[in-house]
């Protein structure tokens, strides 16, 4: 499946807040591809 992060799910999962542990599971689910936008990254 194909998820495209925003910003603040990025933000949450590098601080470790609420919702962290949900981005992370789609990360490390290699049946998953995710995307950003480049702003976001920047």
């Amino acid at each position: 499946m194909n998820y495209v992060l925003d910003a603040s799910a990025m933000i949450a999962y590098l601080r470790a807040e609420t919702g962290a542990d949900i981005v992370d599971a789609i990360i490390c689910d290699p049946r998953h591809v995710c995307f950003a936008h480049a702003m976001n990254l920047c």
